[in-house]
């Protein structure tokens, strides 16, 4: 799961040696991700949320459909198209509208590349397989981490040459793909029934609905546009959303527990960034790293998960194990969040929350695929879920943060209650508060209100982070993971074992099938000997 932060920027550079921040004012570029450190310096608070926003939105969209709808080769291309749309779009801005525009497109390419290559994964392995196979997928994610903080520096004086590199090599790279995916250009019946049979009306109204949904000031617009997706689906021959997956309770607990995961970790880690530059003394560089502390964890424990379903055939374990662990690591936030902050304490936090992640993701989604013959579906279905959670928390924890903190530094910081200015400029800048002494009587206070919103925002985490486990173990059932891909597709429960007891019972019913058709067969023929004339010995049944 990727914050936000790690996609957005304000203009601002860092010392590549110091780490320390300095603003850009030349820079026209304010809100697209070069840097987690710029964010903190945006001087509009409620645009960055917004941008957040907007950005997470990248999953509510027609990628879901896309593959089976246009094709894989074909899915590749316009994947490719849309990277290349989005970073020349946001690399050759100089206004903020572009940026929002060159985000959402790249962000729709982002999540039609993540479907597809979970599609194709389904598609060609088994569920046995099928975990290690989407772990190792995210695998070469760890070079970012180590090499990420590095590069910054390099690229961040001038961000326009980091995204006119990635427009060229993103496209490149796929192309091979895309070409052996497309060799044969005739798409087949299926690809044209799904092309047919796509609910086109439904993905608009739904992406536009939940949109305006979740963007402050369209929330009418939003309710009207949902209602009238709700009636659609209804009606609809070929609704977005299967009915058939939502009366399945072992892929809807998956959906679920996807939402309400993603939902709590977005809610305490959207603005754990500028927290801690505000806090603490670490430098940008030094608080980049804590961060992506949970994106390695994570990303390293989702290998060892599929390694786990792979051994043990059995994904509930695992799943449940996760959910509990991400639950305890978000328990444990509360005393690394509070007081001095103690650097091994909030990096054992994240571990934690990175173990818990990596199991629970991916257990989750084989668990969905293994419950209905629907592979595809399910998949979007589970993902589209999991994004819909990761909106829900961004703009619950912009909401909260929005409302709480600017009361929170009018309480704790010296006079900001009766200097309104004061206030609009701590809140609008982490940039300003950052600039003075951490012996600042201001600076403390500042930090003060942090915290306490802060804890709030955990303590509506926490709450949420309690739900996954149960709907773990009363919505989903357990299945042993084949090692073909039909029987991967069919996901019978106890697929080996039931096999074994048919067994047994055919032979035991061709057995006494047999022994009563040679009884009935014996006693109205019985044998007689010619040379005593007596009724000879019947031979024993056989056993």
């Amino acid at each position: 799961m990727a914050s936000p932060y790690e996609r957005l920027s304000s203009g601002v550079d860092t010392d590549a040696e110091s780490g320390r921040m300095r603003k850009d004012k030349s820079s026209p570029f304010r809100m697209v991700r070069t840097s987690p450190d710029a964010v903190a310096t945006c001087t509009d608070a409620s645009s960055v949320a917004l941008a957040a926003i907007a950005y997470s939105l990248d999953g509510m969209t027609a990628p879901q459909l896309l593959p089976y709808a246009l094709g894989h080769g074909m899915t590749f291309l316009l994947v490719g198209g849309t990277y290349l749309l989005g970073y020349a779009l946001v690399g050759t801005a100089s206004s903020f509208p572009p940026i929002y525009a060159g985000s959402v497109i790249y962000a729709a390419g982002y999540t039609a590349l993540q479907i597809l290559l979970a599609l194709l994964v389904a598609d060609a392995t088994s569920l046995r397989y099928r975990g290690l196979s989407n772990a190792l997928l995210a695998a070469p994610f760890l070079i970012n981490v180590a090499a990420s903080a590095q590069l910054l520096g390099w690229v961040l004086p001038d961000w326009r040459k980091g995204y006119a590199i990635l427009a060229v090599l993103v496209p490149l790279s796929l192309l091979p793909v895309a070409l052996v995916l497309k060799r044969n250009p005739t798409p087949s019946a299926r690809e044209q029934r799904e092309k047919k049979d796509m609910d086109w009306i439904g993905i608009f109204l739904g992406g536009i609905g939940l949109t305006l949904l979740l963007l402050t000031p369209f929330h009418f617009f939003g309710l009207v546009m949902c209602a009238i997706f709700v009636w659609h689906e209804v009606t609809a021959p070929n609704p977005l959303v299967p009915i058939a997956l939502l009366k399945n309770p072992p892929v809807l607990a998956a959906a679920l527990i996807g939402a309400v995961d993603f939902a709590s970790f977005y809610l305490q880690f959207v603005y754990l960034y500028p927290f801690l530059l505000v806090v603490t003394d670490w430098s940008p560089r030094r608080a980049t790293y804590a961060l992506y502390t949970h994106a390695f964890a994570i990303t390293v424990f989702g290998v060892l998960a599929g390694a786990v379903l792979h051994s043990t055939r059995r994904f509930k374990p695992t799943l449940l194990s996760g959910l509990i662990i991400r639950l305890l690591g978000v328990l444990m936030m509360f005393p690394a969040v509070r007081g001095p902050i103690c650097a091994g304490i909030l990096i054992a936090a994240q571990v934690l929350q990175g173990w818990g992640g990596g199991f629970a993701s991916i257990a989750s989604q084989v668990s969905a695929q293994a419950s209905t013959t629907d592979v595809a579906g399910a998949t979007a279905f589970v993902l589209l879920a999991a994004e819909l959670g990761n909106c829900l928390g961004s703009a619950a924890a912009t909401s909260v943060w929005n409302r709480r903190l600017p009361k929170a530094l009018s309480e704790f910081v010296p006079g900001a209650d009766m200097n309104r200015t004061l206030v609009e400029e701590l809140f609008g800048s982490v940039s300003a508060i950052l600039e003075l002494d951490a012996a600042d009587p201001v600076r403390q206070g500042a930090a003060e209100a942090y915290e306490a919103v802060m804890t709030r925002l955990l303590c509506y985490a926490a709450l949420l982070a309690v739900i996954p486990p149960l709907l773990c173990i009363f919505m989903t059932r357990d299945v042993r993971l084949g090692d073909s891909v039909e029987g991967a597709e069919e996901g019978e429960e106890f697929r080996d074992e039931r096999e074994q007891r048919e067994r047994r019972f055919r032979e035991e019913f061709r057995r006494r099938e047999f022994r009563g058709v040679f009884d009935e067969v014996n006693e109205r023929t019985p044998l007689v000997s010619p040379a005593t004339s007596r009724p000879a010995t019947r031979p024993a049944s056989p056993s």
